[in-house]
C-alpha cells in the first residue's frame, strides 16, 4: 500500500512505530532526522573552527608575519612593514589606514614587528562599535602624522 511520496528528511509512523523511507519499512529507532542533524553539527563546528582561527591569530599572531593582514571585517594583524599613506585595499599588504564599520574592531601589531613609513591609523565607523588596539612591536613615522592613530 503506498502512502504518498515521502522526502527523505520526513518521517511517517505506519501503524506502530514503522517508519517509511523511500519505500523501505524501518522500525522508527533506526530512521532518525539526520540530515538536519548532520546541517547543525556542521554548522557549529564551521563557528567553532572560525572562532579557533581568528583567536588564535589575535593572541598568538605569527611573528614572521610581513605587512599587515585583514583576516576578517575588524580584524587586522601587522608584522613588520613600511606602510603607504593609503587606505585599505588600495596598497594590500602596506596601508596605513583601516576602516570598518563593525561591533568590535580589533587591530594587533606583533612581537617584534617595526612598522615605519607613513604608521598606522585604526577606525571603527559604528557609532557604538568598539575598538582593541595591542601594539607588541614599535610604530614609528618621519611623516607629518601620527605614528599609531585609534
Amino acid at each position: 500500500m503506498l502512502h504518498g511520496c515521502l522526502l527523505p528528511w520526513r518521517r511517517s509512523r505506519l501503524g506502530g512505530s514503522d517508519v517509511v523511507y523511500e519505500g523501505h519499512s524501518f522500525p522508527a529507532a533506526w530512521r532518525t532526522n539526520s540530515r538536519s542533524r548532520n546541517s547543525k553539527s556542521f554548522l557549529l563546528a564551521s563557528t567553532a573552527l572560525a572562532t579557533g582561527v581568528l583567536a588564535s591569530a589575535t593572541i598568538n599572531p605569527p611573528s614572521a608575519q610581513a605587512g599587515c593582514s585583514v583576516l576578517a571585517a575588524g580584524l587586522v594583524i601587522c608584522g613588520t612593514t613600511m606602510t603607504t599613506n593609503t587606505t585599505f585595499p588600495a596598497n594590500v599588504p602596506n596601508d596605513r589606514i583601516y576602516i570598518f564599520n563593525v561591533p568590535t574592531f580589533t587591530a594587533a601589531v606583533t612581537s617584534g614587528a617595526f612598522v615605519d613609513g607613513f604608521g598606522l591609523h585604526f577606525e571603527n565607523t559604528s557609532s557604538t562599535g568598539a575598538i582593541n588596539v595591542t601594539n607588541n612591536g614599535t610604530v614609528t613615522t618621519n611623516q607629518a602624522v601620527d605614528a599609531l592613530e585609534i
